[in-house]
């Protein structure tokens, strides 16, 4: 069950990466979908970028496969924009917590390409979930002390 993880590496790196990387232009360019963000403010182009350039350099450190890691820091990413469209539609602020929507949105995304290197089965995908929530409310802790972050 260890080596699930290992395969999901690239997707954890991708998460984290646009919390310390992140820029100032909005994906959305602040637009709007009924008086709501698209994504909102903190879905930047320089975090995208940042996810899926650490997904690619931890998939080619890792696997010896940037292919492999690019594509998991892309879906990474995208399950990211997903999980924010979905929480400006239930009119959840950006930076608020929407538990556990936020901290699985990366992982069901990235899922798909995990699947094509390692064929998961159920116990694996519950324990990338499960461990998934777990280490994202660490990494979010101490997002928060180190003042990077505002909420779990």
């Amino acid at each position: 069950m260890l080596e699930v993880l290992l395969y999901a590496l690239p997707a954890y790196i991708a998460n984290g990466a646009p919390t310390v990387f992140g820029g100032k232009i909005p994906i959305d360019l602040n637009k709007k979908i009924n008086g709501e963000p698209i994504f909102g403010k903190n879905k930047t182009w320089k975090g995208f970028a940042a996810g899926v350039i650490g997904g690619s350099l931890t998939g080619c450190i890792v696997f010896n496969d940037v292919i492999y890691g690019t594509l998991l820091g892309f879906l990474a990413m995208i399950g990211d924009l997903i999980g924010s469209f979905l929480k400006r539609r239930l009119k959840i602020k950006p930076g608020k917590t929407f538990f556990p929507l936020d901290q699985t949105d990366f992982m069901l995304t990235s899922l798909i390409g995990i699947n094509l290197k390692y064929k998961l089965t159920i116990s694996a995908v519950i324990l990338l979930l499960v461990f998934t929530i777990a280490i994202h409310l660490l990494a979010s802790a101490i997002g928060i002390k180190l003042k990077l972050k505002s909420s779990l």
